[in-house]
C-alpha cells in the first residue's frame, strides 16, 4: 500500500505559511484564539490569540509535561476557548509561540516546525513527545544547527533508498539507530554506507565491519553528496520517497528523521543538494576490495580512513541483494 503523502495540503508548510500571512493583529491580553482554521475530525487547528501568540491546537496528550522555553508556551492538556464562535472546547494540548512576522526566514521554518508537528500528530498520534524532542528549536529561537557529517552520512542513507529499484525492501531493512553495525541488514546480507562531500573515495572504516562470518555478504556503497546553494532541498527529496513508499515506510523514515536530529522532515527544506550528481556518484564495493591494515585477535577494535579504487567496483542490484 502507497502512501499517499502530498494529496492533503491543508497542514503543508507553503499553506500554513500562507495562513500567517493572514494572522490579525490581536491584542486583548486573553488567552482565548481566534481560529483561523480547524479541522474538527482530526482535532487540529492554528489560530492566534490575544497576546499575539501564534497558537497551534492539537488533541490532548497524557503523560507529557508542559514547559516554557523563551518565546514558546506548551500545555498538553487543557481547555480552549474560539473567539470566532465562542466555543470552549476540553481535552486539547495548545502550543503557543511569539516569533518575528516580518522576518520571511524565521516565518517559514516556524510554518515547517508546525506543520512537522501535525504531520506527527497524524501519523503517530504522539505529538507531545515529539514537541518535547523539539524543544531546543524552541529554546534557540528556531533556529536549527545541524551537524553537517552527520547529515552528510544520513543522506548517504536515503540517496541509496532512492536509487534503488525496491525501495520499500531497503527501508524495511534500514538500521534502527545509528548504533547499527550495519546501515542495511536482510537475511545473510549487509550493505554499509560510506558517504563524504569532498568527492574523493575516501572513507573511514571500523573493523567490526571487517569483522565477520564468511556466510555473511557484505557490500559497501560510496556515495558523493553534493550540497547546493539553492534548488532541489532536502525536504524535496523526502517528499519524492515518501510517494513511492508504503505508510508503514515513511512513518519509519519520519520517526529516525526526528530522532536521530531532533527535527521534522519538513525543516529540512533550507538544505538542498544537486540530486542527479549525487545519485550517479553512487559506487558498490565488495568487502574484498576495501583496503584495511591487519591486526591481531589481542586488538578489540581499529578504525582507519581509506581510499577505493573505483575500478575495484561491482554491478549491484538491491533487488537481487536483498532477496532471500
Amino acid at each position: 500500500m502507497s502512501s499517499n503523502v502530498g494529496k492533503s495540503e491543508r497542514w503543508s508548510t507553503q499553506e500554513i505559511h500562507i495562513k500567517f500571512e493572514s494572522i490579525p493583529e490581536v491584542d486583548t491580553g486573553s488567552s482565548d484564539i481566534y481560529l483561523l482554521d480547524f479541522d474538527q475530525r482530526a482535532g487540529v487547528g492554528i489560530g492566534v490569540d490575544g497576546l499575539s501568540r501564534f497558537a497551534l491546537i492539537l488533541p490532548g496528550q497524557e503523560n507529557v509535561l508542559a514547559f516554557n522555553a523563551k518565546l514558546t508556551e506548551y500545555d498538553p492538556y487543557t481547555a480552549a476557548t474560539f473567539v470566532n464562535s465562542k466555543q470552549t472546547l476540553e481535552g486539547v494540548s495548545i502550543l503557543r509561540c511569539h516569533f518575528d512576522r516580518s522576518n520571511i526566514e524565521t516565518k517559514r521554518l516556524v510554518a515547517a516546525l508546525l506543520s512537522g508537528i501535525i504531520d506527527i500528530q497524524k501519523t503517530f498520534g504522539k505529538s507531545g513527545d515529539a514537541i518535547w524532542q523539539l524543544k531546543t528549536l524552541f529554546e534557540n529561537e528556531f533556529k536549527t544547527s545541524l551537524d553537517k557529517e552527520r547529515l552528510t552520512g544520513f543522506l548517504g542513507e536515503l540517496l541509496v533508498i532512492r536509487a534503488s529499484s525496491e525501495r520499500n525492501v531497503l527501508v524495511q531493512s534500514w538500521h534502527q539507530s545509528n548504533e547499527g553495525r550495519f546501515d542495511f541488514s536482510a537475511y545473510n546480507r549487509r550493505i554499509e554506507v560510506k558517504a563524504n562531500t569532498n568527492l574523493t573515495r575516501k572513507h573511514h572504516f571500523r573493523s567490526s565491519q571487517m569483522k565477520f562470518t564468511s556466510d555473511l555478504e557484505v557490500v559497501f556503497a560510496s556515495v558523493h553528496v553534493v550540497y547546493t546553494d539553492w534548488g532541489y532541498s532536502l525536504s524535496d527529496l523526502f517528499q519524492e520517497l515518501f510517494n513511492g513508499l508504503s505508510i508503514e515506510n515513511v512513518a519509519k523514515i519520519k520517526r529516525l528523521t526526528l530522532d536521530r536530529f531532533n527535527a521534522t522532515w519538513q525543516t529540512f527544506e533550507n538544505y538542498f543538494l544537486d540530486l542527479n550528481s549525487s545519485l550517479s556518484s553512487i559506487l558498490f564495493f565488495p568487502a574484498s576490495k576495501i583496503p584495511s591494515p591487519t591486526w591481531t585477535e589481542l586488538i578489540d577494535s581499529v578504525e582507519w580512513t581509506a581510499a577505493i579504487d573505483s575500478k575495484d567496483a561491482i554491478s549491484f542490484h538491491s533487488s537481487e541483494f536483498l532477496g532471500n
